[in-house]
């Protein structure tokens, strides 16, 4: 083991000193020998300070694509304490690594922490869209669903069954839709909300009356996951409310209808992204229409291919 190392595990075990903040890249895709070195004093640092490494870890992941800890989070799963257990989890937002899907549907299924059973459901959504966008592995796409299906009949805690019927909206199972409506018909904001998010990661048009009826809900939450669920569905009739949400009172509701009028594309929608950034004088709303516009027009150069299919038969 290297000197540098050694110093900075030493660092790490004694929580008398400050998190050695700015040395942590030095744990970026630990080869095996030194992440088991990692492992063996792991159970020495004391709860609070594992938990503030891997919140910082994740931020530091967020900011420079260069730096992986997935490693480091993934044995981090099995941690005695709640909130470093449902932080590992929400570090591996972006691992892709089917592998890992096993180990939530584990932590989903056995953990004693209804929050880090919700964060796993949350993190078994992407796995769920990968297998079904790529047809890759069947029987642990079948897997996910009948772990997300079961913990949205059988948990007892509401937040981890709305967890796992938000994952769910990835899943073309025929029986998807129907349980989807059956939480959006509860009528409270937080079983609507959790049935919008469901229904614009369907990919599916057949939501498209109670999404644009949703666009006009006195809640601003809920005028937000609507506005982000027709983007998420492409609805091109959703524009018009769209543009109206630009003026919206709500920040969240104006920054979710940017995003979406990107992710439609179109020359309406482009006009419209254009104006607004025309007219602001906010650099991070500049920012955000410049990424929004970047999307749609990227969108707009791609060929239509469902068309030239209809124009070949």
């Amino acid at each position: 083991m290297s000197t540098k190392l050694q110093q900075l595990l030493s660092i790490l075990r004694d929580d008398s000193l400050p998190l050695p903040v700015s040395r942590l890249p030095e744990l970026s895709d630990l080869p095996p020998a030194q992440l088991k070195l990692l492992q063996d004093i792991w159970g020495h640092i004391p709860a609070s300070r594992k938990y503030s490494l891997l919140v910082e870890l994740g931020q530091l992941a967020d900011l420079n694509f260069e730096y992986t800890f997935e490693t480091i989070n993934r044995f981090a799963l099995n941690d005695e304490d709640i909130d470093v257990r449902r932080t590992a989890i929400e570090n591996l937002w972006e691992c892709e690594d089917i592998t890992l899907a096993p180990a939530l549907l584990r932590v989903l299924q056995d953990d004693s922490s209804s929050d880090v059973r919700a964060a796993a459901a949350t993190a078994l959504g992407p796995f769920l869209y990968l297998c079904e966008v790529t047809g890759r592995s069947s029987s642990l796409l079948r897997e996910i669903e009948d772990g997300l299906l079961h913990i949205t009949a059988k948990d007892p805690e509401a937040h981890v069954r709305m967890s796992a019927l938000a994952a769910l909206g990835y899943s073309s199972r025929p029986e998807i839709p129907s349980l989807i409506h059956e939480v959006y018909d509860l009528g409270d904001d937080v079983n609507k909300g959790t049935a919008l998010v469901a229904m614009g990661r369907s990919a599916s048009e057949d939501w498209s009356a109670i999404l644009l009826a949703e666009l006009h809900n006195p809640s601003p939450r809920l005028r937000s996951l609507a506005a982000q669920a027709v983007g998420e569905i492409e609805l091109r009739a959703s524009i018009p409310e769209l543009v109206h949400l630009l003026e919206d009172v709500d920040l969240d509701v104006r920054v979710s209808a940017i995003w979406a009028l990107g992710q439609i594309g179109g020359s309406q929608a482009i006009r419209h992204l254009e104006a607004l950034l025309e007219k602001t004088d906010d650099e991070d709303e500049a920012a955000l229409i410049d990424e929004a516009l970047d999307h749609a027009i990227f969108m707009d150069s791609m060929p239509d291919f469902s068309t030239d299919a209809s124009n070949s038969d």
